[in-house]
């Protein structure tokens, strides 16, 4: 299903395009990587090129943060924007979370809230996936894409999706650790993620 309104374009290209509503489930996509493995930044770069779905979102996500390669949100716009036409949930996350921000993407707030709406039941449906834990902790945390803010819900995906090794998930679950968002204050728990 393709959508009638027009997707933001990286800012270096202006042209619109149609963005098409994610697939319900990871099964549906064309994406050769494990849905629960975290990926080096060789292994997604490799399957982001062959056209791999999650893995370009995955990849658009060292770029955006700078983890384990330069920043560079040109190149995390380019690879997110590749994962959304192909209807993957975290890079239709991973452009509206750009975008909300204006990096990589001129700044949409709106269009921004309505692509993490778009993406809430698709990132929902990968379960088990490191990465959409983490972006679905996030939307609960802050109270995104049509959720309610729910601290303790973000801190629990945050937790699976640090065990399974995600550095940025392992960040934000030391955070509310240090800081008691959604949890005791545990120094020593922060301390060891």
């Amino acid at each position: 299903q393709q959508l009638t309104e027009t997707s933001p374009a990286p800012v270096a290209r202006q042209s619109p395009i149609q963005l098409p509503a994610p697939r319900n489930s990871p099964a549906a996509s064309s994406n050769p990587s494990s849905g629960t493995e975290v990926l080096s930044f060789d292994a997604a770069k490799r399957l982001a090129d062959q056209g791999d779905a999650r893995a370009q979102a995955i990849i658009s996500i060292y770029y955006a943060i700078g983890y384990k390669t330069d920043k560079d949100p040109a190149k995390a716009a380019e690879y997110a924007l590749l994962s959304a036409k192909q209807r993957n949930p975290l890079g239709i996350y991973r452009v509206a979370a750009m975008m909300e921000n204006g990096d990589g993407f001129e700044k949409n707030p709106d269009e921004a809230k309505r692509l993490k709406e778009l993406a809430f039941e698709g990132l929902n449906s990968m379960s088990g996936d490191p990465y959409a834990m983490t972006a679905l902790g996030v939307m609960v945390f802050r109270g995104e894409g049509g959720l309610r803010q729910d601290r303790e819900m973000a801190v629990k995906l945050y937790k699976k999706a640090a065990d399974l090794g995600y550095a940025p998930a392992q960040y934000n679950y030391s955070a509310a650790l240090a800081l008691g968002q959604g949890t005791g204050v545990s120094m020593q728990e922060s301390n060891r993620y």
